[in-house]
């Protein structure tokens, strides 16, 4: 075995400079986990629950909602966020007694449905959500898991990589 020296103005001096450049190195290695974690909130929202519990699985139709999960920086540190508008409504849900986007279930009676009249189809779905609650998907509150580990390993790795040897 081999013998270990260390000067203490060495490992102060590293201390020093360590404790002067964190902030800044931990708010990248917050970004840099946010975007580790993206792959995770795509394979989720493949994987979604219909909120009926009957159908396909998946909170997509043509795709909008999955391209649209973003990590940026935050003052703070980082964050992940979906920049589609309707994006809450699908994580949890909405109320009773407001009428859905016409346009988006004519768009999605035409696609999805096949309708042979695609309007009229709309029309009477878009009486039936007004009358009932449509229950959240929880894409983002579902993998938060896989979310968090997958975050919290990329900024170990970041934080290893800048203070991983010391003097």
């Amino acid at each position: 075995m081999g013998t270990i020296k260390l000067d203490a103005r060495q490992y102060a001096n590293w201390i020093d400079q360590m404790a002067a450049d964190f902030p800044q190195v931990m708010k990248t290695a917050a970004v840099s986990g946010a975007m580790a974690a993206l792959p995770e909130l795509h394979l989720a929202t493949d994987k979604s629950p219909p909120p009926s519990g009957v159908g396909d699985p998946g909170a997509f139709f043509i795709g909008t909602y999955k391209r649209a999960w973003k990590a940026g920086q935050h003052p703070e540190g980082a964050w992940i966020y979906n920049s589609t508008p309707y994006a809450a409504v699908i994580e949890h849900g909405r109320r009773a007694g407001k009428m859905p986007p016409w346009r988006a279930l004519v768009a999605w009676c035409k696609r999805k449905a096949k309708a042979e009249d695609p309007e009229r189809m709309a029309r009477a779905l878009a009486f039936a959500m007004k009358r009932r609650p449509t229950k959240g998907r929880h894409v983002m509150g579902g993998a938060l898991p896989q979310i968090m580990q997958r975050f919290e390993a990329e900024v170990r790795r970041v934080l290893a990589r800048r203070y991983g040897s010391q003097p």
